[in-house]
């Protein structure tokens, strides 16, 4: 693990600027001259679904520069509803629209978590009627998809479309007590000794027993001696970790110096950035979900290029509520999480991690204000880090330091741990703690 040195919780209100404004407008005949021919062939087909121009071309541009395609970029921008979307590719088609999915229709079988990350087809089962085969039509295989429904004209009556979220929607729902009771489990089931369920094994308990009766024992048989060894323990053990400490000192500011020398790797601006997933942990957070989403929504990352889930528990109706009254963006996603014990945010986001879709993954508590260009720190931390390393931990920044003696001391030990115990540990390759939020990892080579 290495420690990533890029701030958060900074409290920066200044929104970033959207993605259409970073791109240049140049001329229109250089401009379609320089576009890809799947890309151009994208915005003929939405131009005859009645999309206007204007918008084909801005998302035409945006797809360019982000290494997306159109449709993805039309549906991450807003400008278009997604049920509208697909509504308008079912018609094209040929096949009936279905808005919602009834999920007790849907059987959890091998290859359903697929849909979470990848929302393409579904099977919906009835008892007295042959199962609907529920598809998500892309833009770029539509005309292969017409081809094979002229072909074989019978598999219309047998097939429907559907949104990509609701898709989704629909699989989270179908099996969540067999995913939540996978979570809970999987971890002792198979390694352990990496599990907390058992708090102390036979060895542990009888090595930590024999232990404190022999300091029992010694305490009343020779009382004056105990104290004495007790002291001269406790004493070496806080001053060695006195001089941890000078040594983190001392290495911070020598990787001060050298940083002031070096200079971040940037990846290739050719090189398309990849899916970012966030994952945040909410359990009653009402009160704070505004604040939340207005940080999150001045993350510097294209926004096709975002997936964000709000990890909730199922009967966590305020919290879930007030997400939803504030129309989240379709970068936004609501995991609920079954109810059962624990309530622990391992748990909540152990669950939702197998339907992330990105090759980075960040954690953030309710609380957090990360910096807007946070992501693309991280993202050029890890171009330039060797394979082996996959976590990056952010500092967190105590940002009330001002309002009191307490708070001035809390940010005091925050900055010590963070831009000097950690990064110590860090770099003399030894193990070190990770906090509960600002936590980057690769979930891919």
């Amino acid at each position: 693990m290495r420690f990533g040195d890029y701030p958060d919780s900074s409290g920066i209100a200044t929104a970033n600027a959207q993605p259409e404004a970073v791109i240049a407008t140049p001329p229109a005949a250089p401009l379609v001259l320089s576009l890809k021919p799947e890309l151009l062939q994208q915005g003929r087909d939405l131009l005859r679904m009645g999309i206007g121009k204007p918008l084909i071309a801005r998302m035409m541009l945006m797809a360019q520069a982000h290494g997306t395609c159109v449709e993805e970029e039309l549906l991450a921008s807003g400008e278009i509803d997604e049920n509208l979307y697909f509504e308008a590719l079912a018609n094209s088609l040929g096949v009936p629209f279905m808005k919602v999915l009834d999920a007790s229709r849907i059987l959890d079988i091998a290859g359903l978590d697929t849909q979470l990350v990848r929302p393409e087809t579904l099977r919906l089962h009835h008892p007295s009627r042959p199962p609907i085969t529920v598809i998500v039509p892309r833009l770029d295989r539509l005309a292969q998809t017409l081809e094979a429904l002229q072909r074989v004209p019978a598999l219309r009556a047998s097939i429907v479309v559907s949104s990509a979220s609701e898709v989704r929607r629909a699989a989270w729902q179908a099996a969540g007590l067999r995913r939540v009771s996978e979570t809970i489990g999987a971890l002792f089931e198979t390694t352990p000794l990496h599990s907390a369920r058992i708090t102390f094994w036979g060895r542990q308990g009888f090595y930590t027993g024999v232990l404190l009766c022999g300091l029992l024992v010694s305490a009343v048989t020779l009382p004056l001696i105990s104290m004495l060894l007790v002291h001269i323990v406790l004493t070496l053990f806080y001053l060695a970790n006195l001089l941890v400490r000078f040594y983190a000192l001392f290495c911070a500011f020598r990787r001060e110096r050298q940083d002031r020398n070096e200079q971040a790797a940037v990846p290739h601006d050719g090189d398309p950035l990849p899916i970012y997933s966030v994952l945040v942990a909410l359990y009653r957070e009402k009160g704070v979900a505004a604040q939340l989403v207005q940080a999150l929504d001045r993350l510097d990352w294209p926004r096709s290029r975002l997936d964000i889930k709000f990890v909730c528990e199922e009967d966590d109706a305020e919290t879930i509520a007030a997400l939803e009254t504030m129309r989240l963006a379709p970068e936004y996603e609501i995991v609920r999480v079954p109810v059962r014990l624990p309530r622990t945010k391992p748990k909540a986001l152990a669950y939702a991690l197998p339907g992330c879709r990105g090759s980075l993954v960040v954690v953030y508590d309710a609380e957090d204000r990360p910096d807007p260009g946070q992501l693309r720190e991280a993202h050029a931390t890890f171009a330039k880090a060797p394979p082996h390393v996959i976590c990056l931990q952010a500092p967190l920044i105590i940002t009330n330091a001002r309002q009191s003696w307490l708070s001035a001391l809390f940010a005091l030990e925050y900055a010590g741990l963070f831009r000097g115990l950690l990064p110590m540990l860090s770099v003399s390759d030894l193990p070190l703690p990770l906090g509960g939020t600002s936590n980057h990892f690769r979930t891919a080579p």
